[in-house]
């Protein structure tokens, strides 16, 4: 195998700002990797099948993860995330030691990701998504989920996740294929988003204005 396969340990210094395609693929040895914070933009397939990787630190500047970057690292536990990124692609299926996801704030779009990730228990996702398309298939860990109240649309990213008991879902999400393959699954539909909630506010003011207005007018 080529020498850059034997490294156990990576430190990228401050002078790089792009980690171009298939830079360190198959380092089937790599454990450690630093990346420094001038980082902004991950290639594709650039940690792909490295399995003894355990944690990765996604600094602030980082915007852009290329797809299959992380996809095979088997060992990954722990993910630190930059909170530059609006766009999540496939980019970390097969994370099997993963057991916590926390998407960061500022994600608008999820589209592949953590596929075939089966020991994720927890899945937290911020407020500023707003389409996911697929992600989180096989994730038979995952029993519980309350997608983010502004969801537009939900394509078939928990298909297969065979231990979800209960989701809430809001009323204002499309839905293609979700939860195919779900068997014991119970689905909540929830109307508490911010839109609704202004809407029914104004509507009850509204009322009750229209209310003290016609009183006012019956005992003049």
């Amino acid at each position: 195998s080529s020498p850059t396969c034997q490294l156990t340990s990576i430190s990228i210094p401050d002078s790089v700002t792009s980690i171009g395609d298939d830079a360190f693929c198959n380092c089937a040895k790599l454990e450690r990797v630093k990346l420094s914070n001038n980082v902004a933009e991950i290639g594709a397939r650039t940690f792909k099948d490295c399995a003894k990787l355990k944690d990765i630190t996604l600094p602030s500047n980082v915007k852009t993860i290329g797809y299959w970057s992380f996809n095979g690292c088997s060992s990954l536990a722990d993910i630190q995330w930059s909170t530059g990124l609006s766009y999540l692609g496939d980019v970390f299926d097969g994370s099997r030691m993963l057991t916590r996801i926390h998407i960061p704030k500022g994600v608008v779009t999820i589209d592949g990701a953590f596929d075939q990730c089966s020991f994720v228990e927890v899945l937290e996702l911020p407020d500023s998504v707003l389409y996911i398309n697929s992600g989180f298939s096989e994730c038979s860990a995952l029993r519980n989920l309350t997608l983010p109240s502004g969801l537009i649309y939900l394509g078939p990213a928990f298909a297969g996740c065979t231990g979800l008991r209960h989701v809430v879902v809001p009323v204002s999400a499309e839905m293609d294929g979700a939860f195919a393959d779900c068997p014991d699954l119970t689905v909540n539909h929830k109307t508490d988003s911010p839109h609704y909630v202004l809407i029914t506010v104004t509507a009850a003011l509204l009322l009750c204005g229209l209310g003290y207005w016609g009183y006012k007018k019956m005992n003049a």
